[in-house]
């Protein structure tokens, strides 16, 4: 029998809706993949997503932009999401296959003048399935890799007070804020968030550091791209917020990620409102069905550096480990 030949499309906006339902069934897509989360963007990176079809089926993609570095173009898949790289059909999990998706985008890196490619994977955490077998066979086809790590809770394990994971310093934060009745809820108006943003912004400030994203685009992330897979909640003392989070929902592998953390000091002698809401994040997830609640990494520059100052706050707050592979690729 014939073999069915694989070929590359550039990504459209045309193929925007196939994209999407691509993603949605794939054996490790999630919606950082998305075209509706990726869009956003709108002009921010050049774009060079790939479609790979066999006939007329699509079995794999790859969000991805073209960035001009001191060593030559680089192909990041993508630099507007934490994570890109191949997704895949869950019918190509087959090593022959896979293999033949990636010798085909060197192919694709070597024809378009690329020095280097950067594929961030999704984690296990986030996925419906291991990516063992892809990891292999980016390694076996000369990708280097790279690796973060992060810390999340397996609610599984946890006994009914979630907050008796953490360490004696933590409960007893949590409990202080707990006595002076501080409760946690959902922020559902532009209002809300704005006063969260703008704890956020104070709280990088001290850092030399802004948020990511802007308040317009956080507005735009929620109420029109992603209406079900973002929330925001405050906590509270005295109708005042001392804390704010954002929220990412894996709902596909029911894994609940903190994607931002903002906090001030409230009462001048209570401790950080941090764990008080770390525990409610817990609580929060829990009731909506969420297995793992991820913490998010603690490391820079692809893995190479560990502030160990973070490590060691979330590790009080944790009980699990798990890591970020990214894989490089350079032109011989």
């Amino acid at each position: 029998m014939e073999k069915t030949a694989l070929r590359i499309e550039s990504y459209q906006p045309s193929f925007e809706a196939e994209w999407d339902a691509f993603i949605d069934e794939s054996l490790n897509g999630t919606f950082l993949q998305s075209r509706r989360f990726l869009n956003y963007h709108k002009n921010r990176f050049i774009d060079d997503s790939l479609l790979f079809f066999r006939g007329g089926k699509l079995v794999c993609v790859c969000p991805a932009c073209a960035v001009d570095e001191s060593g030559g173009k680089t192909f990041w898949s993508h630099k507007g999401s934490t994570f890109g790289g191949l997704v895949l059909a869950e019918d190509e999990c087959r090593a022959e296959k896979i293999l033949e998706i990636i010798n085909l985008l060197k192919q694709y890196l070597n024809d378009n003048g690329y020095n280097k490619a950067v594929l961030k994977i999704t984690s296990d955490l986030f996925s419906l399935k291991s990516a063992d077998l892809l990891e292999y066979c980016l390694w076996k086809e000369g990708f280097n890799d790279f690796c973060e790590i992060s810390t999340y809770v397996d609610l599984a394990e946890c006994p009914t007070d979630y907050g008796t994971i953490f360490n004696a310093t933590r409960r007893n934060e949590r409990n202080r804020w707990k006595k002076e009745g501080a409760y946690f809820t959902e922020l559902f108006t532009e209002k809300e968030i704005s006063v969260f943003y703008d704890l956020l912004a104070n709280n990088l400030k001290k850092h030399e550091a802004s948020p990511v994203h802007t308040l317009v685009e956080l507005i735009d992330l929620k109420f029109e791209r992603l209406p079900h897979e973002m929330s925001f909640y405050g906590t509270f003392l005295d109708n005042e917020m001392v804390a704010g989070c954002l929220l990412f929902k894996f709902l596909k592998a029911k894994t609940i990620h903190l994607q931002y953390m903002a906090t001030h000091q409230g009462a001048a002698l209570l401790p950080s409102p941090a764990a008080f809401t770390y525990g409610s994040i817990l609580e929060k997830a829990s009731e909506q069905g969420f297995l793992k609640a991820s913490w998010g990494t603690s490391t820079f520059e692809q893995g190479r550096v560990l502030n160990n100052s973070l490590i060691k706050f979330k590790e009080s707050l944790s009980n699990h480990y798990s890591q970020n592979k990214i894989y490089q690729w350079k032109r011989l």
